[in-house]
This record gives C-alpha cells, structure tokens and sequence, in this order.
C-alpha cells in the first residue's frame, strides 16, 4: 500500500493494540511504526480541546481496554461531545469468542471520566462482552459472569447529570444473572443520581434489548415504539 490510502490504512491500525499485531504481521511498515492505541489515543487529546464535534461513531474499529482508557482521558475534559457509540469492539480485552483475559480497566476509566463529563447524552456499549463472554458455546472460566466493569457506572450514573442513555445490549447481561446489578443502576436516584429506567424486549432473532434511559427520555421511546 502506498500514498494516503496508506497511511489512513496504517493509522487505523494503531486504534487497537491486538489489530497492531496483526496488521505487522502483514509486513505493512505504516501499521508496525504505530504504536497500541496510537489512533485513540491521538483522538483523546484531541477531545481535550474540541470544541464543535458532537458525535464520534467508533462502532467495530477494535477499541480494547487500554484504547478506551486513553479515549476517556479525552472525554473527561470534553465540553461537546453528546454521542459516543463504541458498539462491537473488546473494551474488556475479550473477544465474542471468548478469547482474552477480561480487564474493566477501560470501563472504569470511562465511569470516572463520566462522573465529571456534562455533555455525554447517549452512550453505546452493544456487545463488548463487558461481563465476559456468557454463551452456552463457552465453558470454564472464559464462560464466567464478571461484573467489575457493569458495576463500575454505578458512581457515573449517580454523579452525572447530562447522560440520557446507555445501551448495554449484547452483552449477556439480564440472560446470565446480571440483572440485579442493572436493577442497582437504575435506582442511581437513591444514591442522589438521576431516575433512570429499563428498556428491555425481545427483538428479531430473539434479541434481548438492555438500555437504560432516564424516567423522561424513557417515556418518549416507549410510546414511539408503540406507534
């Protein structure tokens, strides 16, 4: 690959620290100068600063723990952003196979970065495997239920005021036992947070849908789901 399809190619290879390794296996020079997480973590310094973006969509572009902690960085001290969709990637270092060693360190770094953040409204989380991986398919210990990085909102949805809704969909969590641990975080009102409520139905493929909404905003998409 030469020119800037090149370089564009090489710098997406730095978003993730697994997909660095790959991609320098391929004897592409670009990918295997970057460092892990060079790509997020040049976006998180310039979340810093920015001041126009509202919506950054980085839906299945590798994201894994150490790159959503550099991310967070950035979105703690961001005043702009009100959409971040991290949907299909490995937050928790876990692959939809099971493969990896789970770490909420990225989770937990964006729960504190939530805690100060006062312009994040919609967060998306769909299949990060952030509990682990819970399919009948996978068995041992890569089959264990994690909750570190589910209970690590818990501080963020008490503190912060601004986020409106969090899509936790596909991540196994109401159908292998979590449900309580949701439950705590809808009730973050009683901690002093913000009321919010479940949003849970099966969909096509029988698809169990897990997204908290705050009491107002949850009220609105349940009668617009009935129209």
């Amino acid at each position: 690959r030469t020119g800037p399809s090149a370089e564009a190619y090489a710098y997406r290879a730095g978003f993730g620290m697994l997909t660095a390794k790959r991609e320098s296996r391929d004897d592409d020079a670009g990918a295997a100068r970057l460092p892990p997480n060079a790509g997020l973590a040049a976006l998180g310094e310039a979340l810093k600063k920015n001041t126009g973006l509202t919506s950054i969509n980085l839906s299945e572009s590798h994201v894994e723990a150490q790159g959503l902690r550099a991310l967070s960085e950035g979105l703690r001290r961001n005043a702009a952003l009100t959409e971040l969709k991290l949907a299909r990637n490995e937050v928790c270092d876990v692959s939809p196979q099971g493969w990896g060693s789970h770490s909420a360190d990225g989770v937990l770094a964006l729960g504190d970065a939530l805690r100060v953040n006062a312009t994040l409204q919609r967060l998306d989380l769909q299949r990060n495997q952030l509990c682990g991986v819970t399919a009948p398919w996978v068995v041992g210990e890569r089959g264990k239920f994690v909750s570190l990085a589910l209970l690590a909102f818990r501080p963020a949805l008490t503190h912060n005021e601004a986020l409106r809704e969090l899509n936790l969909t596909d991540n196994g969590i109401l159908e292998a036992g979590g449900r309580p641990i949701v439950a705590e975080l809808s009730a973050a009102r009683g901690y002093g947070g913000a009321d919010f409520r479940l949003s849970e139905r099966l969909g096509k493929a029988k698809r169990h849908y897990c997204i908290l909404r705050r009491a107002a905003w949850y009220q609105q998409a349940q009668a617009a789901s009935k129209e």
